[in-house]
């Protein structure tokens, strides 16, 4: 393991120790794969004359696997990346080897978890499934399939209704719902919402149509303008946008 010689000059073999894999983000994805997962730890002594490799539980990390070219990429000496295949639903540990050899994989059970999982299922409508364009509207979505990781929310359209696509953290309430508030836009319209486990993929299984944006209500004038406060009465409100 070492830099390629010519020219009769000494061969150099480098020993180095195992890195440590400390944690991965995100921590789960769904099961076609494709999540870009970035390995925090210790040791990763970047690419010498061979690529490292990467493996979720025993199916690697690479080209034939992922389509990817890149499936793996070393970024810093804590940090590299790598593509998640595709698995069944399942909770596997990540393993690296920085020299390409089979035998020198870090030990499986010391490698963090990754959890492969189904996609989430929106069903009926947000509520409230209306907001103003100002945004800040906290909306409650329902389906099958909610795991609490990097929730989020994604607001958007097709390229007929703008190309629209706006992404907002989400909060976990339980396998069956999640929260977030809505983003501000620029005109009403109805909009798609679409649920990601990890902040990354956003399920095919989304909710078309069924968010509408109005213009926020303008109050212009009040009639009256005052009142005893223990009359219990009405005043009349004028503006624009009810």
């Amino acid at each position: 393991y070492g830099p390629l010689c010519q020219n009769g000059c000494p061969v150099m073999f480098f020993f180095y120790a195992l890195p440590q894999l400390a944690s991965n983000t995100p921590s789960l994805g769904p099961i076609v794969g494709g999540t870009v997962v970035t390995i925090n730890g210790v040791g990763f002594i970047g690419t010498q004359n061979t690529a490292i490799r990467c493996k979720f539980g025993d199916v690697e990390s690479i080209f034939a696997n992922t389509g990817q070219a890149d499936s793996v990429k070393y970024i810093t000496d804590s940090t590299i990346s790598c593509v998640a295949p595709p698995q069944t639903v399942s909770t596997v540990r990540l393993s690296v080897s920085l020299n390409g050899m089979d035998s020198d994989f870090t030990q499986v059970e010391l490698g963090s978890p990754y959890k492969y999982h189904d996609p989430p299922k929106l069903t009926g409508r947000p509520t409230p499934s209306v907001g103003p364009t100002t945004g800040g509207t906290f909306i409650t979505v329902t389906g099958t399939g909610f795991l609490n990781g990097q929730l989020q929310c994604k607001f958007w359209t097709g390229p007929s209704k703008g190309n629209v696509n706006e992404v907002v953290r989400a909060d976990f309430l339980s396998s069956t719902s999640a929260s977030c508030a809505t983003p501000a836009v620029t005109q009403a319209q109805l909009m798609s919402v679409s649920l990601s486990l990890n902040g990354q993929d956003f399920s095919p299984f989304f909710l078309e149509d069924l968010f509408y944006y109005f213009p926020a209500p303008e109050i212009l004038q009040l009639h009256p303008r005052g009142g005893p406060a223990e009359s219990g009465g009405y005043t009349m409100v004028r503006g624009t946008g009810f």
